[in-house]
């Protein structure tokens, strides 16, 4: 099979959620971060048809760009809120760090794209709010430091017994 046709099956197996297609095509060589007439990924695609398995696989197996963009500046996120699939939202701004104020080339949020779906225009405000950003970045920075200050305790018990053989 060319790679063209290998990636379109793939693209087809993607929007049918079958996520043991999608990787037995992937390992036969179909690209995963192919792109379609539109410059969407599978990611894309995925997030769009709500397949929450497959856009995890994505980006936790394949390494795929949770902010990864096609010909329209619209990201996955842009694409899960658009076709209403809640749970592939908050797994990608939740989970995964998508910024919910990006804008695409139509000057569109993804809250704005979610139009017919209330509960996930509310889920996409209330965290792109300025209050819910401030607390998450000190959060992230909270998290960072105790890290650190784990990692240099750990150190510091190392340098004290000396190397062991």
């Amino acid at each position: 099979m060319a790679q063209k046709e290998k990636n379109e099956a793939l693209f087809a197996a993607v929007s049918q959620g079958d996520l043991e297609a999608v990787k037995k095509l992937i390992a036969s060589g179909a690209q995963a971060d192919a792109k379609n007439y539109f410059g969407n990924q599978p990611l894309h695609h995925a997030a769009w048809h709500g397949h929450l398995p497959v856009v995890e696989y994505f980006i936790e197996e394949r390494g795929a760009q949770v902010d990864a963009k096609d010909k329209g500046d619209d990201q996955p996120l842009h694409h899960a809120a658009g076709s209403g699939c809640l749970s592939v939202v908050k797994y990608l701004v939740g989970e995964r760090g998508a910024r919910a104020d990006v804008k695409n080339n139509a000057d569109k949020t993804p809250s704005e794209l979610a139009g017919n779906h209330p509960e996930i225009q509310k889920f996409l405000q209330e965290w792109a709010s300025p209050e819910k950003a401030e607390k998450r970045r000190w959060d992230g920075f909270g998290k960072m430091a105790a890290g650190v200050i784990a990692r240099q305790r750990q150190l510091g018990s190392l340098r004290q017994k000396g190397p062991t053989i």
